[in-house]
C-alpha cells in the first residue's frame, strides 16, 4: 500500500448542475426504471444504485463543454469493455469505477477542462483500467482533479499530458494490489501535484496491477 497527503488542496469548483447531463442532454430516469440514455443500449443510467452502465464500443464525443455528475450520492460507473470519451468530465459526487470483465474507459479531454474533475475516485478490480488524457495548452486544464482520496484496488490509472506541465492535483493516494509504474516512486508537494521523486513535475503517471 501506498499512502500520500497534502493538505489544503481546494475543492472541485466547477459550477454543476444538479443531476447527470451529457453536455445539454439530461439523464432522467422514470422511477427505478432502467434508463436507455442515447436508445442505442450502449450507455444505460440504473437509478436505484446510482450506475451508470457503459457497453463494449461506447464512443462518445462533445466538442466542448462538460459532461457532469451531481446527484448528491457516490456514482458508481459501470464498465463492459472499451469505452471512450472525449469530454471533459466533472463530478461533484464520489466516483466508483467498476467492470464486468476485461475494460478500459478512455477520458481524452475537450480541451473545456481537465479530463476528469471529482471528489474522491475509486478503481476497483484487477479487471479496470482508466487512462486521462489532456492535449490542453493551459496548465490548470490536466488529467486529473482530485482534492480527496484515489484508491486503486488492483486495477490501472494512466494520467497523461502532453501541453501541460503536471498530469494530476490529488490529496491521498492508495494502491491496493496496485504499484507505480512511472515514475516508479513519486511524491505530492503542497500544492497536491504529483512530481517524481527530485521533485519534477510528473506528465505521465501509470499505476498498474501488482504482478
Amino acid at each position: 500500500m501506498i499512502w500520500l497527503l497534502c493538505l489544503g488542496l481546494s475543492s472541485v469548483a466547477q459550477e454543476v448542475p444538479r443531476g447527470i447531463f451529457f453536455g445539454q442532454t439530461p439523464v432522467k430516469a422514470r422511477f427505478n426504471d432502467v434508463l436507455d440514455i442515447f436508445g442505442d443500449k450502449m450507455a444505460l443510467y440504473d437509478p436505484e444504485d446510482n450506475m451508470l452502465i457503459l457497453q463494449d464500443g461506447f464512443n462518445y464525443r462533445l466538442p466542448e463543454g462538460f459532461v457532469t455528475f451531481n446527484t448528491g450520492a457516490p456514482l458508481r460507473i459501470r464498465l463492459a469493455g472499451r469505452v471512450y470519451m472525449e469530454a471533459a468530465v466533472v463530478s461533484k459526487d464520489p466516483v466508483v469505477i467498476e467492470s464486468t470483465t476485461y475494460s478500459t474507459l478512455t477520458i481524452v479531454s475537450n480541451g473545456s477542462a481537465t479530463a476528469l474533475k471529482c471528489p474522491s475516485l475509486v478503481i476497483d478490480d484487477y479487471f479496470t483500467s482508466v487512462r486521462l488524457y489532456s492535449d490542453a495548452p493551459n496548465m490548470e486544464m490536466i488529467a486529473l482533479k482530485c482534492p480527496g482520496e484515489v484508491v486503486v484496488n488492483g486495477g490501472a490509472l494512466r494520467m497523461e499530458v502532453s501541453r501541460s506541465p503536471k498530469a494530476a492535483e490529488i490529496n491521498t493516494l492508495t494502491l491496493n494490489g496496485s504499484v507505480m509504474e512511472t515514475p516508479s516512486e513519486i511524491t505530492v508537494n503542497e500544492y497536491g501535484v504529483i512530481c517524481d521523486h527530485k521533485g519534477r513535475y510528473a506528465r505521465l503517471v501509470s499505476i498498474v496491477p501488482e504482478p
